[in-house]
């Protein structure tokens, strides 16, 4: 039964540690999924910028110029839409890992239970088995006991007998 409980308790250790490598795992993963978002956004920054610029070299050489407003709001639209995008992807990444944390609770209590469940039928049929080796062994055992008692009576009657 001790041996039960202790495979119980090693499975405890191996869930938590796949727990915390899938966690270690997906942190890596985020980390570089945000990189590269990162990356996209400065590069579509740069990209705009370099067309801002184009616009204002092409409008400044037939003697236009552009509008400054129309700049501004066209970066300031540019930074809500970087903004929004990173609050909109952390709220999926929240959502998401809940989700994964969710079923690997219940997966994990799932396994215990299934763990406990198969400890418990393990103990009652030990427990079956011990009972039916006592019954055979114990039943053998008493009639080597009886045997060797009338065996030491015998020889304590012979001594009396010499003596």
């Amino acid at each position: 039964m001790s041996t039960a409980a202790g495979q119980v308790d090693g499975l405890d250790e191996l869930v938590a540690e796949s727990q915390q490598v899938f966690q270690d795992r997906m942190l890596t993963h985020i980390d570089e999924r945000m990189a590269q978002i990162a990356r996209l956004v400065r590069s579509d920054s740069q990209a705009l910028a370099g067309k801002i610029d184009d616009m204002g070299a092409a409008a400044a050489a037939p003697g236009e110029t552009l509008d400054a407003e129309l700049l501004r709001a066209v970066l300031r639209s540019v930074k809500e839409l970087q903004a929004g995008m990173a609050s909109d992807m952390l709220g999926t990444l929240d959502v998401r890992f809940q989700q994964a944390a969710d079923q690997l609770h219940r997966e994990g209590q799932e396994q215990a239970e299934a763990m406990l469940k198969v400890a418990e039928v393990l103990g009652a049929k030990i427990d079956r088995l011990s009972v039916r080796v006592d019954e055979g062994v114990g039943n053998d055992l008493q009639i080597v006991v009886d045997r060797m008692s009338d065996a030491i009576r015998a020889m304590s009657v012979v001594r009396r007998d010499i003596a």
